[in-house]
């Protein structure tokens, strides 16, 4: 897992994309 020092960050930037995914109407 290629990630920053800040593990938070990581999550957060996956929970955003996931939110983006959901978010588009199908």
């Amino acid at each position: 897992e290629a990630c920053p020092t800040s593990a938070l960050q990581c999550v957060d930037a996956a929970h955003v994309q996931r939110q983006r995914l959901y978010s588009q109407p199908f």
